[in-house]
């Protein structure tokens, strides 16, 4: 039994499948699949109901899976002490104003209780901004959208690449994104972000003959504008996800569907690249079904 088999025993039941497992462990499915058979092997015990769809950890396999768990961030903890680069001390991070940003207390409760001798310093800033101050060693990370370039300093990983959807008034006859667009109202999302660059780069593919009515500049009031009737608009899915407001008829928007990313960035070399790394996995983790995890080397 190796850390690698109990690391993709915990994937399968944070992922709730074998297949998700293997995208979020980096791995393909027959080859989580054949962990899964080496580890039962060697233990001699069945740790999975086969007979459910999909596959799920028996009561066996409960057990072993808190184990793991245990077993994982103990390894965690010692590897980081003994390399030198103990999990504590202070992170400075900064982040843009998203729907993202409400996962974040979330993901820093996570990782302070798990590295209790870490705090973090946190605020927010314009995308531009807050690159420019990771690329002087003025922040160790800052989340920020995809941008077409980054500073030549920095590094750039992705924790989620979620769908963009067109929402509707609750009273709409729409039964897709294209319909919903041409028979109500648009309201646009007018912000010099990457956002809104995004979705109105993908309008301009369309070429749909809008009825603009409003320009807003935050998705809390254009989701509000769209709740109240005035019109349909477009917003990632975060935006609704968790909130009263998933109640809205919604579409996916684009063909494909367009997707946002946002991520962490940090130096090439940053001093604070474990506990970027496990904050990076921490989001992504709360990030599900839409999450995107470190690459491992």
């Amino acid at each position: 039994m190796d850390f690698r088999q109990l690391r993709t025993l915990i994937a399968i039941a944070e992922e709730g499948s074998f297949s998700r497992a293997a995208e979020a462990v980096h791995l393909t499915p027959s080859a989580v699949s054949q962990q899964m058979a080496a580890l039962e092997s060697e233990l001699d015990i069945a740790i999975f109901d086969r007979s459910a769809r999909p596959t799920t950890l028996n009561a066996r396999g409960l057990i072993l899976l808190s184990a793991a768990k245990e077993m994982v961030l103990i390894s965690n903890k010692a590897l980081t002490t003994i390399s030198g680069r103990e999990l504590a001390g202070t992170l400075s991070l900064g982040t843009v104003r998203s729907s993202i940003f409400r996962l974040l207390p979330r993901a820093i409760a996570t990782l302070t209780r798990s590295f209790p001798e870490l705090s973090i310093r946190l605020r927010t800033g314009k995308s531009e901004e807050l690159l420019r101050d990771v690329a002087a060693g003025k922040l160790d990370a800052a989340i920020v959208a995809e941008h077409a370039s980054m500073p030549a300093k920095i590094r750039w990983h992705p924790f989620i690449s979620e769908p963009l959807l067109v929402i509707a008034p609750p009273s709409t006859a729409a039964t897709d994104a294209i319909s919903a667009l041409k028979t109500h109202p648009f309201i646009r999302f007018q912000s010099n972000v990457p956002l809104a660059h995004l979705i109105e780069d993908e309008l301009s593919k369309l070429s749909l003959d809008l009825n603009s009515l409003i320009e807003v500049d935050t998705i809390p009031a254009l989701i509000a504008c769209v709740e109240s009737g005035l019109g349909v608009s477009i917003t990632p899915h975060t935006a609704l996800r968790d909130s009263p407001h998933m109640e809205l008829p919604n579409f996916p928007f684009g063909d494909p569907v367009v997707h946002r990313k946002i991520g962490l960035a940090e130096q090439l070399s940053s001093p604070r690249s474990d506990i970027v790394a496990c904050l990076h996995d921490e989001l992504a983790k709360l990030s599900a079904p839409f999450g995107i995890y470190t690459p491992k080397n």
